[in-house]
Order: structure tokens, then C-alpha cells, then sequence
């Protein structure tokens, strides 16, 4: 069983980073992410940043919840440097053209002069499907703030992306669920 979590958790990893991340910062990321979702204490002990999310389940260390939400926090650290994280729909959508172009792949400003993150995501997607560039966005709501986190991944892995952020039950954000984030 373990072995097929831990497979998953690099799975997933793998692919938010677009098949970028070296193999020491893997298996670290791995490794962290295992430790929150099989060691609830231990995990708190080594990230003391999240005792407080142990007092929201009354410290029961056995909670399954509580593994969720400390893998979402693992996971939001493990691969930060893959990630655009931010509040402001248009702030996240200029991050995401500076790794688009660090990419190749070039983006025109949207037509519209402000609006929120899922205005943004659709302009970006349109123009990827356009490009053909063989991207999509992956958003996700991990780090229990007003914050989404926002991956461009490979078009291959995004419903396998689905799949895994739906088995870690993971908060995936797209236009049905997105609060209006500030523009």
C-alpha cells in the first residue's frame, strides 16, 4: 500500500513540475510528503510552522484529515519552486507568462483590462490550445490562505494530475469553484 502512495506522491510531483524536478529535491519532496500522510506527529515535529493545523483537529494525530491537509502543506513546500503562488488574478497571470516564456513559449497580454484568476486561465489555456504548445494550468488551493497555487504542466498528465489530486483529496480550483480573487 505504501509503495503505491509513495508512487503516486512522486507521480505527482513529477508531473506539477512539469518533469523538471531533480531527482534529490524528488525524492526529499517524497519523502515529505510520506511522512504527513503516514506520521502525522513526527511530520509537525520536523515542520513546527504547522503545529496549528494539529490543534484544529484537536491534536488527534490519527485524523485522516488532518494527514490531508499537512500533505497539502508538504506538497506547497516540496515543489514552491514549480509553483505560482498569489491572491491577484492578474499578478498570478504575469507569473505564469514569466515561466511560460522561461518555456519558450510566448503569451499575449488578454484583451481585457482586469478581471479575476479564472479570466486569466481561460486567456492563457486559449492561447496554449492556439499555440499548440501542448500545456494546460493545474490550480490548486494548498495553502490555507486566499493564496491559489497555479502549475503550467504538460497537456499528457493533466487528468492523470486530476486523478492524483482527487485521490489526496486536494482542493482543485477551476471557474465552477474559484472565489473571485482580487485583480
Amino acid at each position: 500500500m505504501n509503495e503505491q502512495v509513495e508512487k503516486k506522491c512522486h507521480d505527482l510531483v513529477q508531473m506539477l513540475s512539469c518533469h523538471r524536478a531533480d531527482h534529490e529535491d524528488m525524492q526529499d519532496a517524497v519523502s515529505t510528503l510520506m511522512l504527513a500522510l503516514t506520521d502525522a506527529g513526527a511530520y509537525i515535529e520536523d515542520f513546527p510552522d504547522y503545529a496549528w493545523l494539529a490543534d484544529i483537529y484537536e491534536q488527534d494525530f490519527a485524523d485522516p484529515k488532518l494527514a490531508e491537509a499537512l500533505f497539502a502543506c508538504a506538497l506547497a513546500d516540496a515543489i514552491d519552486d514549480f509553483a505560482v503562488v498569489g491572491d491577484k488574478g492578474d499578478e498570478i497571470f504575469d507569473a505564469v507568462v514569466d515561466v511560460l516564456d522561461d518555456m519558450d513559449i510566448e503569451i499575449d497580454p488578454p484583451d481585457f483590462d482586469r478581471g479575476n484568476w479564472s479570466d486569466y486561465a481561460e486567456c492563457i489555456e486559449t492561447q496554449l490550445a492556439k499555440l499548440n504548445a501542448k500545456k494546460r494550468l493545474v490550480a490548486l488551493d494548498i495553502d490555507f490562505s486566499d493564496n491559489i497555487t497555479v502549475f503550467v504542466v504538460e497537456s499528457a498528465d493533466y487528468d492523470s494530475i486530476l486523478g492524483l489530486v482527487h485521490f489526496f483529496n486536494l482542493k482543485y480550483v477551476d471557474s465552477a469553484t474559484l472565489p473571485k480573487f482580487n485583480s
